[in-house]
Formats: C-alpha cells, sequence, structure tokens
C-alpha cells in the first residue's frame, strides 16, 4: 500500500484520517504543520500528502 503524510493542525480530524487509512492498509505518518511535515518528507519521501491548505 501507499506511504502517505498527512498534514493537519487540528488533532482530532488527523487522528480520524490516520485511524482510516491505516486500517485500510496504509502507511500513515502525520504532522501538525509545515516545519514538521518537512522534516517528515524529508527523512523519508510520501507517496502522497494531504495537506490542510488553512494551516496557520
Amino acid at each position: 500500500m501507499a506511504n502517505i503524510l498527512i498534514v493537519e493542525d487540528d488533532r482530532t480530524t488527523i487522528d480520524l484520517i490516520c485511524d482510516y487509512l491505516s486500517d485500510v492498509g496504509h502507511s500513515v505518518r502525520q504532522a501538525y504543520d509545515g516545519k514538521q511535515a518537512l522534516e517528515l518528507f524529508y527523512r523519508k519521501p510520501a507517496e502522497l500528502v494531504i495537506l490542510d491548505i488553512m494551516l496557520p
């Protein structure tokens, strides 16, 4: 399955998305801001990034 990075500042939303994607077999990492997302992406690039476009 896919290696996915979720970037979302709302913890309830990110937990729901990650739980669902993990349950269907994807490898999911989560970041709560842009800086953390870049650090995770540089360590191991994701095949898909789901990004909240309204990050603070």
